[in-house]
């Protein structure tokens, strides 16, 4: 059995954080202040394997309206479809979804439906549902 646990960002979660399994997360913790009440930890867990599938740092700027900061699998469930399924669960109840990526994983994002937004600060993509049900 999976199910989503979605809890508020703490300290408490860096520490548990295996940084070998989910390296650019962990950096990703380690150079933010996260722990204003506002963020949120989901991961994707399953009874019968002790870490995560996949986790996400994300929040919900306006209502429908999220950020997501971070989102990794877990390295032996690459390639498995983990990634596309959890940015498709959040199209589910979202209207806009924003994050900034690495340009070498842009192409996921815009097969998903993603597009650029210009920005000085690095890669930005915007999902939009109303233009996506064009």
């Amino acid at each position: 059995m999976q199910w989503l646990d979605d809890k508020v960002y703490t300290n408490e979660f860096l520490e548990t954080l295996d940084k070998e399994s989910f390296p650019l997360t962990h950096r990703m913790c380690m150079k933010n202040k996260f722990d204003t009440g506002s963020i949120i930890v989901r991961q994707l867990k399953n009874q019968e394997i002790e870490h995560p599938i996949y986790i996400i740092i994300y929040e919900e700027r306006k209502p429908k309206e999220y950020h997501i900061y971070s989102i990794e699998v877990h390295p032996n469930c690459r390639l498995q479809d983990y990634g596309r399924r959890a940015l498709n669960k959040f199209k589910e109840t979202a209207d806009v979804i924003t994050l900034c990526c690495l340009p070498e994983i842009k192409l996921f994002y815009i097969k998903l439906g993603f597009t650029e937004i210009d920005d000085d600060n690095g890669l930005r993509l915007i999902w939009r549902k109303n233009i996506n049900k064009r």
